[in-house]
């Protein structure tokens, strides 16, 4: 009986956590005026327009979406609140990410993350950081 061994891909060892921190550590430092729904709308701009030449970095980020309001997810609203970003009211109008914070968010995520998502990502993160303009 000859056995066979199929290649296997190696499993993966982020989740959208690490993408949305790695997203986030690569960010210009500053304050950024956008609600929550506002950076879930640019999140899921990010997954629409790179979905195709980066697949399955945001696989596991879910959206609801009800024309005209920003869309919903679960995911972005847990991200935020266990990232713990300096907020300045409830409704995350204003969130500052300060350089250490970014240090802290991108170790985490580079341990997990493989180096060319990193890249992308960091790629990626000027397309938010435009989209949410820096104050």
């Amino acid at each position: 009986m000859e056995r066979t061994s199929e290649a296997r891909a190696p499993a993966r060892q982020w989740s959208y956590f690490n993408v949305l921190e790695m997203l986030v550590a690569a960010m210009p430092p500053g304050r950024y005026t956008a609600d929550i729904g506002e950076w879930t709308r640019a999140i899921k701009d990010l997954q629409d327009h790179y979905q195709e030449e980066y697949p399955g970095l945001f696989d596991d980020i879910y959206f609801i979406e009800s024309e005209p309001l920003n869309p919903y997810s679960a995911e972005m609203e847990e991200f935020f609140q266990r990232i713990a970003l300096v907020v300045y009211n409830p409704n995350f109008d204003v969130m500052e990410i300060s350089d250490s914070r970014q240090d802290r968010l991108r170790a985490r995520a580079v341990k997990r993350l493989r180096k060319e998502d990193v890249k992308a990502i960091e790629e990626m993160s000027r397309d938010i950081a435009t989209h949410l303009r820096a104050k």
